[in-house]
């Protein structure tokens, strides 16, 4: 009785939210921006728009992206937030750049 009351609590005790990366326009030289936001869930990567995305463990995956042409998919990659809130992705690092300003 005890262990299964253990077990209960445990899994009624929300877990902690994964880290949100702040919004914005991410660059990389030489690399299509990641932008995050402006509204919750909405992501652009690797040339898509995405909504719905959803980040846990250095993973994004959104249900609903569009490429070019409008053609319509899910997607799940690599997109990890640093400590001092840049992104990886594939390999490289992006950096938030200030408000209204394009990728150089």
């Amino acid at each position: 009785m005890t262990r299964t009351l253990i077990i209960a609590l445990l899994l009624a005790v929300p877990t902690a939210a994964a880290a949100q990366p702040a919004p914005g326009r991410y660059c990389a030289p030489g690399l299509p921006d990641v932008t995050i936001g402006p509204a919750p869930g909405m992501l652009g990567i690797d040339l898509m728009d995405c909504r719905g995305a959803a980040y846990r463990a250095g993973q994004v995956s959104a249900p609903h992206c569009y490429g070019m042409g409008g053609a319509e998919t899910s997607y799940d990659t690599d997109l990890a937030i640093e400590p001092g809130g840049d992104l990886t992705h594939d390999g490289a690092r992006y950096r938030l750049q200030p408000p209204g300003r394009l990728c150089p």
